[in-house]
């Protein structure tokens, strides 16, 4: 699933009349190189959620296979690509519950603006081989270097601060901690530059190892059960945005007790694993 939400960052670059997955990179749509990647990672089935100002200049993309098709790697993409509009789309959670009724299993998940140019085949092994829930795509920042007066290397990341985060891992490289950076860094200032971190946590992580260095790709890969738990009524309006509301959601769940889980993520009881059996929730891979 690639999901065209508009969350303002772009503009004026995008605009009603051109989504970010069309922006040119190098001559050619931005989608066109996210539809190579998706064909030679084995995937057979695209549907592309977007909101209704989108829906003519999509199909029409869709209908000639991108405008600039002869200098794609491949000449045709043999695999089936739809176009879902959502009516009033608020998020990128919006773009799921829009195509829940046409999967029945795990499923791959991205934004529109990304560009990866490696195919996802190991990140889907690793997701079956660890029976994760949730397995997420990490890169390490992108950074400037400087030296200084003193000869020394100094690393700058090249990110806005608001789009920095605080990840924490424990030895099984579990991701037990996503946070907005600036958040932590505010709560730090009113607790003597200190990170509070639940006792119950590490006595469940053992040693945790926190990291401010990497970035979220925006690429996931669900189990069913989470789109059974976003499309539920009394959710639409907790979860918006997959990457600012469920992700962090779902990892701050990890070690709650079955019963409590069970209560509150209800969608959990119709997987064909108990709860015990899958360890663990979440996998971070970069």
């Amino acid at each position: 699933i690639i999901v065209e939400s508009d969350d303002g960052r772009m503009y004026p670059i995008v605009e009603d009349s051109c989504p970010k997955c069309l922006l040119p990179v190098a001559n050619r749509e931005l989608l066109s190189y996210q539809l190579d990647m998706l064909n030679k990672s084995g995937v057979t089935e695209v549907y592309i959620a977007a909101p209704t100002e989108y829906q003519q200049i999509l199909s029409q993309f869709i209908r000639n296979r991108g405008s600039n098709q002869s200098q794609t790697t491949d000449s045709n993409w043999p695999m089936s690509v739809e176009l879902v509009i959502v009516e009033n789309m608020t998020g990128s959670a919006d773009g799921l519950r829009a195509i829940a009724e046409r999967l029945r299993g795990d499923f791959i998940c991205m934004s529109s603006d990304i560009f990866i140019k490696s195919p996802l085949g190991p990140l889907v092994n690793h997701h079956r081989n660890k029976s994760s829930d949730v397995t997420i795509l990490l890169s390490s920042a992108p950074f400037d270097e400087e030296i200084t007066k003193t000869g020394d290397i100094k690393r700058k990341i090249r990110i806005d601060d608001d789009d920095r985060e605080i990840m924490a891992f424990n030895d099984d490289n579990r991701l037990v901690i996503k946070l907005p950076l600036v958040d932590v860094e505010a709560d730090s200032e009113k607790n003597d530059n200190c990170i509070n971190i639940h006792k119950a946590l590490l006595n469940h992580s053992g040693n945790i190892a926190l990291r401010t260095d990497l970035m979220d790709l925006n690429v996931y890969i669900f189990s069913y059960w989470c789109l059974e738990f976003l499309k539920d009524n009394n959710n639409k309006t907790k979860f918006v945005s997959i990457s600012a509301d469920f992700i962090p959601f779902v990892i701050k769940r990890q070690y709650q007790p079955s019963h409590e889980i069970l209560l509150e993520i209800p969608a959990i009881r119709n997987r064909q694993k108990t709860l015990a059996s899958i360890e663990p929730w979440l996998i971070a891979s970069n």
